[in-house]
């Protein structure tokens, strides 16, 4: 019997071992986690330092990891949150536009932005003002039309928000880059003026 002990304790420490690095590494009682799973994980992580430091660049350099192409670069999310902060910084606007831009696109994001939320409407126009600004009617128009139709929505009115109506009615591209393209944004600037003066002209002179 003497013999056999050195024999049990060795068995007994093999097994006390084994189920100790069982236990430690998650064998035997966690399932291991899907790439998907492991996605998210690293994706709520990563929204969570970009949550905590607002408008910091830990923040922007959050939101730009979860874009790159080994993690999500389809994120709407981030594509919103991180195209609004650089559009208030001169050197990055226009990459912060584009990133706006890409939040209705459904070939950029997935899913794409909701029209139902209010925030939309502040984005379309923000973005139809900046392409204006840029003179780069086309995209101004195309945005700033949908910001006028979600304004009726949002405002209950059924001609939308009249200071939108204006900006269409005055976007004329000077150097148009075809005729038909000047044909187009006559013919829009016409149709958006009639609009404005088919309706109520008080309403340009209400105040607060």
């Amino acid at each position: 019997m003497t013999t056999m002990r050195p024999l049990f304790h060795e068995i007994f420490l093999f097994l006390f071992l084994l189920l100790s690095f069982a236990s430690a590494s998650g064998v035997g009682s966690q399932r291991l986690a899907t790439p998907q799973e492991e996605q998210e994980e690293t994706i709520n992580h990563l929204k969570q330092i970009a949550y905590s430091n607002p408008g910091s660049p830990v923040s922007i350099d959050a939101w730009r990891q979860i874009l790159s192409h080994d993690i999500d670069p389809k994120n709407l999310e981030a594509h919103v949150m991180l195209g609004w902060m650089l559009m208030a910084t001169p050197p990055h606007q226009e990459e912060g536009i584009r990133l706006l831009e890409n939040s209705f696109n459904e070939e950029k994001v997935s899913p794409t932005i909701d029209y139902n939320l209010p925030q939309t409407y502040i984005i379309a126009a923000t973005i139809g003002r900046y392409r204006s600004q840029m003179h780069e009617y086309h995209k101004a128009r195309k945005f700033t039309k949908i910001a006028l139709e979600l304004s009726k929505v949002h405002d209950n009115n059924d001609g939308g928000d009249l200071c939108i109506q204006m900006q269409l009615a005055n976007m004329y591209d000077w150097f148009p880059n075809s005729t038909q393209a000047a044909d187009d944004a006559i013919t829009s600037m016409l149709s958006y003026s009639d609009k404005i003066r088919s309706q109520d002209a008080t309403m340009i002179f209400l105040g607060p």
